[in-house]
């Protein structure tokens, strides 16, 4: 494995303890003698944690309260980010809800009416739900994961610490 195959994946979640704990279990692993599927493994749930956060804070940054998260709930939808969120709405419009998706996601100037109608039908659309199950679903993949590695088990401890922080996560 290069080093930003070690780097890239871990520094993207934010998630100061992981930055240090994940990448330094993996060039332990590969010190060590560890097999590749072990160090690939480590990798994995590194990159599908990052993902985790990244989702989450996407969820925050479209339905979060501004003055909690500390984001502007706009700043995605203005800026036309390509997230999951904006994946399945986009799969889920029709009609009226695709004019208003294509009205609001890349609008410098997105009213407060259109902001509160786009809320809306992530809730009504089945997308927040969609993404709910996504974020358990991949909670799920790290956890068992995590399960297969000969580790400590307070480093897995640890780990369910991050997922639980990443899924529950308000800033």
């Amino acid at each position: 494995l290069g080093s930003n195959q070690i780097w890239a994946p871990v520094i993207v979640t934010s998630v100061p303890v992981m930055v240090v704990m994940l990448p330094g279990h993996l060039m332990g692993a590969q010190a060590a003698g560890a097999n590749e599927e072990y160090c690939a493994t480590l990798l994995k749930i590194a990159e599908n944690l990052g993902i985790l956060f990244q989702i989450r804070d996407d969820v925050m940054g479209l339905m979060g309260d501004e003055k909690e998260t500390g984001k502007a709930a706009r700043s995605d939808v203005r800026e036309n980010k390509k997230t999951l969120i904006r994946k399945y709405l986009f799969e889920s419009a029709n009609g009226d809800s695709t004019v208003l998706l294509e009205r609001t996601f890349g609008s410098d100037q997105i009213s407060d009416d259109d902001f509160a109608e786009l809320v809306n039908f992530v809730k009504t659309s089945g997308v927040e739900e969609r993404i709910n199950q996504k974020l358990q679903s991949m909670a799920a993949e790290i956890r068992k994961e995590v399960k297969q590695l000969s580790i400590e088990q307070s480093f897995k401890d640890l780990m369910e610490e991050l997922i639980q922080y990443s899924l529950t996560r308000t800033k």
